[in-house]
């Protein structure tokens, strides 16, 4: 039970590929099946409120940390998300090397919902709603440039004026969801209201096939690099070579060193700073 011991089997844990490749695909389908048989909108937010507390809102990105104005408290921070690919341009811009970056991002989806056991056609739909949700939130995302500023980044709230503005977003149910009492959110920053508002109308025009595709996605895409070699590769092939222009993948030490320091990064750090 203790910090070292924890540590240790997780870096175990991630080294096991013999474990890895026994297990396959296996530890994600269950959840994907749960998705697949979702009927509603409802169904498929209820998967989604006992994922939260795994990682993230899902259309949006929030979380407690400083506030920028008053360094002596920390306050909800809630932002713009939601995009696979980071940046707005990815999925507009229509120049030639992007162009190539967003094609093979659709090949890159089709290609992992086929290696957990999807048909072609099948994959081919998911992609086809996966980008059309993506490339929405995209058109309302502010660019790199714009995120800069930190005074137009700044937005204070009440957790009802949001709820006033962005009543699709149910913000509550998923900081609730996430382990965060209501007591602690009734005042926060929000980055990017115009985001927000795009956003909630968004998800206001969801259809449960459109919704299911794109959550499915977001557990694929957060389990590809604890699974099977084929997965973790294929995973590699477009964010390692054609979005970072890395040729080949870091050896499995350094890629379970890195989850390690990923999961439990302040622990790490503890032994760290205690030794040295």
């Amino acid at each position: 039970g203790t910090i070292e011991q924890k540590l240790s089997d997780l870096y175990k844990l991630a080294m096991d590929s013999v474990r890895r490749e026994k297990d396959g695909t296996a530890p994600v389908m269950g959840m994907l099946k749960r998705m697949e048989n979702a009927k509603t909108i409802q169904q498929l937010f209820d998967i989604q409120l006992e994922l939260a507390q795994y990682g993230g809102a899902g259309f949006f990105r929030a979380g407690l940390g400083a506030d920028e104005k008053n360094a002596t408290q920390n306050i909800l921070n809630v932002n713009q998300g939601g995009i696979t690919l980071g940046q707005k341009e990815y999925y507009l811009d229509n120049d030639e090397a992007t162009a190539k970056i967003r094609e093979a991002y659709k090949q890159h989806i089709v290609r992992m919902f086929q290696l957990f056991g999807f048909s072609k056609g099948t994959a081919t739909k998911k992609m086809r709603n996966i980008m059309k949700v993506e490339t929405a939130l995209a058109k309302v995302s502010k660019s790199r440039t714009e995120l800069r500023d930190p005074i137009a980044n700044y937005n204070k709230m009440t957790l009802q004026e949001f709820d006033g503005k962005y009543p699709h977003l149910q913000l509550e149910k998923l900081m609730n969801a996430m382990g965060i009492e209501s007591k602690y959110i009734q005042e926060m920053v929000v980055g990017q209201p115009d985001f927000m508002a795009g956003a909630d109308i968004v998800v206001a025009k969801l259809i449960p096939a459109t919704y299911r595709d794109y959550m499915e996605w977001r557990q694929i895409q957060g389990a590809a690099s604890y699974l099977s070699e084929e997965v973790a590769q294929a995973n590699f092939e477009f964010f390692g070579k054609v979005m970072s222009g890395r040729q080949e993948n870091y050896p499995r030490w350094k890629r379970a060193t890195n989850q390690v320091e990923g999961v439990m990064g302040e622990a790490l750090g503890r032994i760290s700073v205690k030794k040295y």
